[in-house]
C-alpha cells in the first residue's frame, strides 16, 4: 500500500513539473523569421512595398496590390502609389533615382525604419516585426499614407 501511495505522489510531482516546463513562445520568437527576412531584403535594397490600404484622417480604402506596388532595387525605384484623392505617385524614368537612403534596425523591438528621397518626394516606411509596413509619402502639398507589406524581390 505504501508503494502505491509513493508512486501516486511521484506521479503528481512529475506531472506538475512537466506542465510547468512547457511554455508558449514569445511574440518576439514568433515573428523572428519574418523580421529577419525583411531585414535581409532591406539591407540588400531588393524589395517592394505592396500597398493594401490607403487612408487619411477621415477615411480609408482597400487597394489592388497589382496596381499599387513600389519596387526598390539598389538605388532605382519603380511603381505606382495611389492616394484617396486625385494624386498618384508614378515614378518617372528620368527621376527614379533614390537619394539619402537610410535604413535603421532595432533588433530588440524588431522594427525597421526606412527613409529616402526621390526628387522632392520624401518617403518614410516603418516595418513591424509581423511584416506589416506603414508608408508615408510627402511630395509638396500631396501626401500618401498607406499600410501594406514588404516583399523580397
Amino acid at each position: 500500500m505504501k508503494k502505491i501511495i509513493y508512486l501516486a505522489l511521484l506521479l503528481c510531482f512529475s506531472a506538475t513539473t512537466i506542465t510547468s516546463a512547457q511554455s508558449k513562445p514569445s511574440q518576439k520568437e514568433i515573428f523572428a523569421s519574418t523580421y529577419h527576412s525583411s531585414k535581409t531584403a532591406i539591407k540588400a535594397q531588393q524589395y517592394q512595398f505592396v500597398g493594401l490600404v490607403v487612408y487619411n484622417n477621415k477615411e480609408r480604402q482597400r487597394l489592388e496590390a497589382d496596381y499599387n506596388t513600389l519596387k526598390i532595387e539598389s538605388d532605382n525605384i519603380s511603381g505606382t502609389l495611389s492616394s484617396l484623392g486625385t494624386y498618384t505617385f508614378l515614378t518617372d524614368t528620368s527621376k527614379n533615382k533614390i537619394t539619402n537612403y537610410k535604413a535603421s534596425f532595432n533588433d530588440d523591438a524588431q522594427e525597421i525604419v526606412i527613409e529616402f528621397n526621390v526628387g522632392e518626394a520624401k518617403f518614410h516606411i516603418n516595418v513591424k516585426a509581423n511584416g506589416n509596413a506603414f508608408l508615408t509619402l510627402k511630395s509638396g502639398v500631396n501626401n500618401i499614407t498607406q499600410t501594406g507589406k514588404i516583399e523580397r524581390i
